[in-house]
């Protein structure tokens, strides 16, 4: 795992803070995610289960999720419904040591955005995670945008 350049990472600027969640029972993913994260302006927040997750969710403003695929009180699947309910339904990232072509395919058909292959490559997490966030601030910046006009049209 080579360390990753600042320009591996879509930084927002200072005036923004990106804040991704880490949803693992892992101590090492958390180590690891924190290492990658420590090269950029990001700020990584860490749960070890869906209710840690939930309670983290709650309280912070969060546009990426990177999920254990197997967690001790649920799985991905749920905390993706879990995220979809959430009023800016941050992207879920599947991270797995068995990441294959079914899970990716699965992951995708039930509204993920991407799967990760553990242990992390650390450049393959910054293009992840990096082109999670533009799609989410997009997301975010349209619905922001056609907010006033639907108001004004209802």
């Amino acid at each position: 795992m080579g360390a990753p350049y600042r320009s591996d990472f879509e930084e927002p600027g200072p005036e923004k803070v990106v804040t991704v969640l880490a949803v693992t029972e892992a101590e090492q993913d958390h180590a690891w995610l924190s290492d990658i994260f420590n090269h950029s302006n990001w700020k990584i927040l860490h749960a070890r289960t869906c209710r840690d997750a939930l309670t983290t969710l709650a309280r912070n403003r969060v546009a990426v999720v990177i999920c254990d695929s197997n967690l001790p009180d649920g799985n991905w699947q749920h905390l993706l419904n879990v995220l979809s309910q959430t009023p800016e339904q941050p992207l879920l990232v599947v991270a797995s040591l068995h990441a294959d072509d079914r899970l990716w395919a699965e992951v995708l058909n039930l509204g993920g955005y991407d799967v990760l292959a553990k242990p992390f490559d650390r450049t393959e997490v910054a293009r992840s995670i990096s082109t999670a966030w533009l799609q989410w601030k997009h997301r975010i910046s349209a619905a922001q945008s056609a907010g006033p006009v639907l108001r004004a049209s209802a």
